[in-house]
């Protein structure tokens, strides 16, 4: 079953209390809440934001340092970025990390992050969708890092990068199960988002503003999938 991600904007404890406001009159509609660590500027205050979320939602938290490679805001490369990572597993419980696959130099630290929380090994380009031979290459990559979750996201220049981009997924299913997400960004690509025709694992949604290309507010998303947590 599709899970339903509600990704957060808040990159202050005033605005985030002003959010958390807001997904409890809408609970029902997500089961699992991104925290977006790129938005804050200190280690501190974040972690203040995830335990206010933990003290006031009970729902899985997924703590996510987008950098501005992979469309993010986050300047951490390399070690630097698993080091924060582990740095906030280590301060605060998070039921899920997301980890750019393009950050992991040694599969052993995918193992070590495993130790505190599930691992969705990510991957994103904001300027186009790549070959097939690429996509498929880079979940295999994810495979041998040994994720529990893998997860692509691509912007599309024509609808037959979004066909391509299901295919991949549809593959991908067949081979790992129900572990791989694969998004086709913008308004091309609304069907891999919405489409309970060729699930994903998880879809991304908001409450206000989308946070990424084409997310879709999570109220509809639960009219699409159904369920609830």
């Amino acid at each position: 079953m599709t899970e339903i991600i509600l990704t957060l904007e808040s990159g202050t404890l005033s605005r985030l209390q002003d959010e958390i406001m807001e997904m409890r009159s809408v609970r029902d509609s997500f089961d699992i809440i991104e925290v977006r660590g790129d938005y804050f500027k200190d280690v501190n205050t974040l972690v203040r934001a995830i335990a206010m979320i933990r003290d006031s939602i009970d729902k899985p938290v997924l703590y996510t340092y987008r950098t501005e490679k992979e469309g993010g805001q986050g300047a951490l490369l390399g070690e630097d970025y698993l080091y924060h990572l582990a740095t906030i597993q280590k301060s605060i419980p998070v039921d899920y990390i997301d980890v750019e696959i393009l950050q992991v130099s040694d599969p052993t630290i995918v193992e070590q992050l495993k130790r505190y929380s599930k691992v969705i090994l990510s991957h994103h380009d904001f300027n186009g969708t790549p070959s097939d031979a690429v996509m498929t290459g880079i979940i295999d990559e994810m495979t041998a890092a040994k994720g529990d979750f893998y997860k692509i996201a691509y912007m599309p220049q024509t609808p037959e990068d979004v066909e391509r981009v299901v295919a991949v997924l549809e593959q991908s299913k067949e081979k790992f199960g129900d572990i791989v997400t694969a998004i086709s960004m913008g308004e091309l690509g609304t069907k891999t988002r919405t489409s309970v025709e060729f699930p994903s694992r998880f879809t991304y949604g908001t409450l206000n503003e989308p946070q990424a290309p084409g997310q879709v507010n999570v109220a509809k998303l639960r009219e699409i999938y159904g369920g609830t947590k």
